[in-house]
C-alpha cells in the first residue's frame, strides 16, 4: 500500500517503475529514470482498451488528494462518462474564440453577404472591430472555457478604450 513515506522515499532505479496502492485499485506512484515521480491511473475504456493517464506530480499533490481524485475519476468511468485522456485530447482540440472569429468571416459573413442579409461594408466594420477588440482580449481562449466575468471584463475594456 502507498503511503506517504514510500512516495517520499522512492529512489530512481534506472527505468520507470509503478508502486501500486492497495487502498484505490488502479492508483499508483510512478517513478521516471529521471527521478520525476507521478501518481498515474490505469483503467479500461467502455471498449475495454487499457489506458493510463497521470494524475499530477507528487511533489504537488498529496496521496490523499491522488487517492481522491482516482477514486472519482475511476467511479465515473465505470459509470460511463467519457476517458480522461479523451476528455484531455477534447480539451485541447476545442477552438478558440480566435478560429470561431475567423470561421464566421469564412463560412457565415459570405452566405449572407451573397444572401443579401449583411453588406460587404458590415462585414468590413465587423472584421475590423474584432481585429481590434475580440481578438487581442479573448483570441486565444478556448470558447468553452469563456465565463460570463471574461465577458464583462472584456465590455468593461472595449467600454474604457473609446473612439480612437
Amino acid at each position: 500500500m502507498l503511503t506517504e513515506r514510500i512516495v517520499r522515499d522512492a529512489t530512481p532505479t534506472g527505468k520507470t517503475y509503478t508502486v501500486w496502492d492497495r487502498q484505490v485499485k488502479g492508483l499508483g506512484l510512478q517513478v521516471t529514470e529521471g527521478g520525476t515521480k507521478n501518481y498515474v491511473m490505469r483503467y479500461k475504456t467502455e471498449d475495454g482498451r487499457k489506458r493510463q493517464a497521470i494524475l499530477g506530480r507528487a511533489a504537488g499533490v498529496s496521496l490523499k488528494a491522488a487517492r481522491e481524485r482516482a477514486g472519482l475519476e475511476l467511479f465515473a468511468i465505470r459509470n460511463g462518462d467519457a476517458d480522461p485522456l479523451e476528455r484531455r485530447r477534447e480539451a485541447r482540440e476545442a477552438p478558440t474564440v480566435g478560429e470561431m472569429v475567423e470561421r464566421f468571416f469564412a463560412e457565415v459573413a459570405p452566405v449572407r453577404v451573397q444572401a443579401g442579409r449583411m453588406s460587404p461594408k458590415t462585414v468590413e466594420n465587423y472584421r475590423s472591430q474584432s481585429n481590434r477588440y475580440i481578438l487581442p482580449l479573448l483570441g486565444d481562449a478556448k470558447v468553452a472555457k469563456v465565463t460570463r466575468a471574461d465577458v464583462e471584463q472584456f465590455a468593461l475594456k472595449v467600454k474604457g478604450a473609446g473612439p480612437q
